[in-house]
């Protein structure tokens, strides 16, 4: 079978995650968290990636990033193995960490940035099925820098997400006010995409944001698959009929 292809074009944004082999912890402690964000700054100079939003879970991470010169495998092989070496000396283990390579999406930054930024920010909730009264106290994630409620760091980009709200308030207000209950069908459906670690290469975006996709990479339609997918099919057993 083919390899799947997988392009990361010039100035491409992607919603990244990981999680950990066999859904282990990859986050143990303070120090774990802060020793990933400095590897993410590293990479941030070593390859030029732009991050624009984070959150440290305790077994999986969210970025949104940027990678303008088309550094993004680079960048994540990097942070991965960077990481892994670190937590492994640190806690007397061996072995892989992560699941495997790194799941990415691309992301049309015109109409679904601020949708992918959402979601990243609102993962305490939808991973512990908290109120957003959880997003006051998680520190792991960039929310609090978007709120103002933290200062920004050189490393983070926010501009790009802020640009559509007029304050830190209304981005605030975006991310918070968005219950369970009362998702847009584009946050569903992402959600739905993102939470499946498996499918490689999605684009979040248009026909013809993945009209562009394909012009840039001088390659056809069908290497792609719509970020729309039909439902997966129902493998339960079925009820047997009694007569």
């Amino acid at each position: 079978m083919a390899r799947k292809p997988r392009i990361d074009p010039p100035g491409s944004w992607h919603h990244v995650m990981n999680r950990g082999a066999g859904r282990q912890d990859t986050f143990i402690d303070d120090y774990d968290l802060e020793s990933f964000i400095s590897i993410l700054v590293a990479a941030t100079i070593k390859f030029g990636i732009e991050i624009h939003a984070y959150c440290l879970m305790p077994n999986h991470y969210h970025l949104l990033v940027r990678s303008p010169d088309g550094q993004l495998s680079r960048a994540m092989k990097f942070i991965g193995q960077s990481y892994t070496q670190s937590f492994n000396y640190r806690h007397d283990r061996d072995g892989a960490l992560f699941r495997g390579r790194f799941h990415s999406t691309i992301v049309d930054s015109d109409n679904y940035l601020d949708t992918v930024a959402r979601y990243i920010h609102r993962n305490p909730i939808l991973d512990w099925m908290e109120d957003d009264s959880i997003l006051d106290t998680f520190k792991w994630s960039s929310l609090a820098v978007y709120e103002g409620r933290r200062p920004k760091p050189d490393w983070l980009t926010t501009h790009e997400v802020l640009r559509t709200f007029a304050t830190d308030k209304a981005y605030a207000n975006f991310v918070r006010d968005t219950t369970e209950d009362d998702l847009p069908d584009d946050v569903s459906q992402a959600r739905t995409l993102f939470s499946n670690p498996f499918r490689i290469g999605i684009v979040l975006g248009d026909s013809t944001f993945l009209a562009s996709l394909v012009e840039l990479a001088g390659s056809t339609a069908e290497r792609f698959r719509p970020w729309i997918q039909a439902p997966i099919p129902d493998r339960r057993r079925p009820t047997p009929v009694l007569g």
